[in-house]
């Protein structure tokens, strides 16, 4: 394998594909997207049972 030869897919030492991995990780989130989920992590916490309340 020369240095330009990609390593076969498989392999756990590949580098990611940066594009592959930005498909499957999506888009980062909005300013306001943002700002929504700290408010509604405020007023009901990720850790917090809905039927607690």
């Amino acid at each position: 394998m020369t240095e330009n030869d990609a390593p076969p897919p498989d392999d756990p030492t590949a580098e990611p594909d940066p594009e592959e991995f930005a498909e499957e990780a999506g888009v980062d989130p909005t300013p306001q997207q943002v700002d929504e989920y700290l408010e509604l992590a405020e007023e009901q916490p990720p850790w917090s049972n809905p039927s607690d309340t």
